[in-house]
């Protein structure tokens, strides 16, 4: 059959390996160069935060298992994503497992201290629990580290006067 890249009527080679076991060299390197740059830049639909994403939608939807699940990935993906963490413990504690769930909000805290978010929700699995002192301590840090104009500041408040502190 004719070839269309072809000037004359040879064949047009245009790369050839140039021994018999080149192209079973070049090509696992190949893989290993693409595994290494994706594990490096993970697409935005396999990344810790798109997992936490989604399994905060499922929180949401009360699907605490499949919720849990996306978690878990996100913290396979990096296993010291304090989002993930943290609502993960949301899940364990929603579950019935209190102090699994209180010990992930605890090291998702230890991890990044500012999420008065997290903190809020520690203080009202606190409370839940009994433990009134380390709730309170939780919404005035919460309110310490929130910004003023915050959406939901004012409920933030009005659970701290709950608890018996001043906003």
């Amino acid at each position: 059959s004719p070839n269309m890249f072809a000037t004359s009527n040879e064949p047009h080679i245009i790369a050839t390996p140039r021994s018999a076991l080149e192209p079973y060299h070049r090509e696992p390197l190949l893989y290993l160069y693409a595994e290494q740059e994706r594990a490096r830049h993970p697409p935005e639909f396999a990344s810790p935060e798109a997992y936490t994403r989604r399994g905060m939608e499922a929180l949401q939807a009360g699907r605490l298992e499949h919720a849990a699940g996306q978690f878990e990935l996100a913290l396979r993906f990096n296993p010291e994503f304090a989002w993930a963490r943290a609502h993960r413990g949301i899940v364990r504690f929603a579950r019935g497992e209190k102090a699994a769930g209180l010990a992930e909000l605890d090291r998702a805290l230890e991890s990044a201290p500012a999420m008065y978010e997290v903190r809020l929700q520690r203080a009202s699995f606190r409370q839940e629990v009994g433990e009134l002192a380390g709730a309170q301590a939780d919404v005035a840090a919460a309110l310490r580290s929130m910004p003023r104009d915050w959406p939901q500041r004012a409920a933030a408040e009005e659970f701290a006067r709950r608890l018996g502190v001043a906003p």
